[in-house]
């Protein structure tokens, strides 16, 4: 494990994503089998490069199978619905492609993906893989790892989680101020280890034949039901064993769409992005739910973001930083979104990677969890049950109005969202089934939730990567947001009428 303070060269950042089981100088008879399913799109993907660089070292087929299990927690229609407009458009984008085959494989009982990956083990030679290092891993991903392991072929996993690898530190950083000074610390080696912007430009492989493709497919469950339902899928949707009252939202899926998000908000956001916490100006960016599927990656944003400056060279970036403004030479507004691409971003999945107990009450910091058990006899303002929250119906008309975005939409204003968090602590006298809630409902109704991203929010709500404050009734020393102070600061009017009881 490199030391955190080290300033590393662009190859050692590229070595630290690398992950290999077995040895891939002499491989056996099959294919280059691409398991996409942590970054679900065509370009800036590290693993789709490495995959593309195999098949055309070894001069074999490659093929790439995109996966959607449908069992293990937070499994709705919501979220499947987003995930298969994404297989769609990659399906779309490579129609004409003939130098690959690109397979849709949607789960329709447990226990199919496992046997599928038994079967791909008996065909592949290699496989490549999006790998999150000390992120928990679904059981489609150890299924995967787990046949090729007993088969006895390799496997190549890679970290293009964000801009810095995984591995880069031994620990989780308490706050986000520590982990920007590694970020800057790194940067210029970073921006210099970016992934191909378009690995599958010009590629030219053996093809698997079209009655080998027919037969995998014919002789697997989740390939078929893709195969048959993916133009059309919302009626096979309705008979998939998953949360079908969790309903679909208007937002499309997919890389084309995440691209388009990004141009819009590079037009109309980003420019005034100093007003992002007013949710009447409509200019935060809208990507999270994109990032969060891998629609787009981190890099894709940066370097359109970066072609905005003349002759950008990363070696021009200073040696020290740290500082929240003035390390990327770029305006106010636009450093302002990079910190929270790359700084509060990463610092989740950093924190998901290295800190016991992210995802639990029991691994927020011990001052926030000792200050909330202090206060839980102090008297509430009202006592909701989780189905009254649910259905937003409390006596706070900008919270009810936050939940019906987020019922609505899938997602919540960013600013209101932190709002949102906190006044489940007014509202329960157990901050720990406060915190359980609230990570129910942002995981089963937000098309970003189960992010590291959206967890570190969550915590956030609760003490996490904050300083003790002045103790205040309820809250202790956790930050204090409340309903009547934000109203007075923000620019809401529009934003209650759409979400409103009415809206």
């Amino acid at each position: 494990m490199p030391e955190t303070a080290e300033r590393l060269s662009p190859q050692a950042l590229h070595d630290l994503r690398c992950h290999p089981s077995g040895t891939t100088a002499n491989l056996g008879p099959g294919w280059i089998i691409y398991h996409m399913h942590r970054q679900r799109r065509l370009t800036d993907n590290r693993a789709l490069a490495a995959a593309v660089a195999a098949a055309k070292g070894h001069r074999r087929p490659l093929l790439i199978i995109e996966t959607l299990p449908c069992t293990g927690p937070w499994r709705a229609r919501r979220h499947h619905h987003f995930a298969i407009q994404g297989m769609q458009d990659t399906t779309r984008r490579l129609a004409r492609r003939l130098a690959l085959r690109y397979l849709a494989a949607v789960e329709t009982k447990a226990g199919q993906l496992a046997r599928l990956w038994r079967r791909m083990a008996d065909l592949g030679a290699l496989l490549v893989s999006d790998q999150a290092p000390g992120q928990p891993s679904n059981d489609d991903e150890d299924q995967a790892r787990q046949a090729f392991l007993r088969a006895g072929r390799p496997i190549l996993g890679i970290d293009d989680q964000g801009l810095l690898p995984l591995r880069l530190l031994d620990k989780a950083c308490p706050s986000a101020a520590v982990f920007r000074r590694h970020l800057h610390r790194q940067a210029r080696a970073a921006c210099c280890d970016l992934p191909p912007a378009e690995p599958l430009a010009g590629l030219r492989l053996p093809p698997i034949p079209a009655d080998e493709i027919a037969e995998l497919v014919r002789r697997n469950p989740p390939l078929a039901w893709a195969a048959e339902h993916l133009s059309t899928p919302d009626q096979a949707l309705s008979r998939l064993p998953i949360d079908q009252g969790i309903a679909a939202v208007d937002l499309p899926g997919g890389e084309s769409a995440a691209q388009r998000c990004l141009e819009r908000f590079l037009d109309h956001g980003l420019g005034r992005y100093d007003q992002r916490n007013h949710p009447d100006q409509a200019v935060c960016s809208g990507l999270s739910p994109y990032l969060r599927w891998g629609h787009i990656g981190t890099t894709t944003i940066l370097r359109r973001i970066l072609a905005t400056v003349p002759d950008w060279d990363p070696l021009r970036l200073p040696e020290r930083g740290g500082a929240r403004q003035g390390f990327w030479p770029l305006p106010a507004t636009h450093e302002a979104f990079l910190d929270q691409l790359l700084t509060w971003r990463e610092l989740g999945q950093q924190a998901m990677a290295r800190m016991p107990g992210f995802t639990c009450y029991g691994g927020l910091p011990a001052w926030a969890r000792a200050g909330l058990e202090a206060r839980r006899h102090d008297p509430r303002p009202a006592l909701y049950s989780p189905d009254r929250l649910e259905a937003a119906d409390t006596d706070d008309p900008l919270w009810n109005a936050a939940q019906r975005q987020l019922r609505g939409e899938g997602i919540i204003h960013n600013y209101l969202r932190m709002l949102w968090g906190k006044n489940l602590l007014l509202w329960s006298t157990d901050p720990a089934a406060a915190y359980d809630l609230l990570v129910d409902l942002n995981n089963r109704y937000a098309l970003d939730g189960c992010d590291p991203n959206s967890w570190s929010g969550i915590g956030w709500c609760f003490g996490l990567f904050d300083h003790p404050w002045p103790a205040r009734p309820i809250y202790g020393p956790v930050r204090c947001m409340t309903s009547a102070s934000t109203r007075r600061k923000l620019r809401l009017d529009e934003y209650l009428q759409r979400w409103g009881a009415d809206g």
